[in-house]
């Protein structure tokens, strides 16, 4: 699948044992949020992975509960055209458009999204960015924003290794703690 640009394969581990550590994923996802705000001169990105068919976002976008659940319902929609969805205005795209009479959604009008190439396939990751207004990414965004879905997987990672050191660490005290009893 393409993201931004043609990404490297990262490697990638499942999102649930990110999720369930300590400290949840808003700390270690919020600043790179806050970055492809800033890259894409957008006011919302959206961070997160797709689990059992359903969008879990890793840090809360600040959008309305009707933004929100469109905005999740384009990342399924990214995921089902091959992991990237750019639409300039998709108010232009019928199927794509929000409902007659939501709440707050007339106001969106741009989304761009692309998966974030893992080593397996069990809960995929993206990032997407959304504007209230019509645009294109240039050049320069998508490699911006290539380059913060490589730091969303090395984090990913980087907390994945952690808590299995974190693991083993545990299991090892306890055997060494066994050992020393039956001594």
């Amino acid at each position: 699948m393409g993201g931004f640009a043609e990404w490297d394969a990262g490697v990638g581990r499942p999102a649930q044992e990110l999720m369930n550590t300590s400290g949840g994923t808003e700390g270690n996802f919020g600043d790179l949020a806050r970055l492809a705000c800033r890259v894409a001169s957008v006011p919302v990105a959206l961070i997160g992975f797709r689990a059992e068919g359903e969008i879990q976002l890793a840090v809360k976008p600040g959008l309305s509960p009707e933004e929100e659940r469109f905005a999740r319902d384009l990342c399924l929609r990214m995921f089902i055209e091959g992991g990237r969805l750019e639409l300039a205005d998709f108010k232009r795209e019928p199927s794509l458009a929000p409902p007659a009479g939501s709440a707050g959604l007339e106001h969106l009008q741009f989304f761009s999204g692309a998966t974030l190439p893992t080593a397996n396939s069990e809960d995929p990751w993206f990032l997407a960015v959304l504007d209230r207004a019509p645009r294109r990414l240039t050049p320069e965004q998508r490699t911006g924003l290539q380059t913060i879905g490589n730091q969303i997987l090395l984090r990913q990672e980087l907390r994945r290794s952690a808590t299995d050191l974190a693991h083993a660490s545990a299991q090892h005290e306890r055997a060494e703690e066994a050992r020393r009893e039956q001594a």
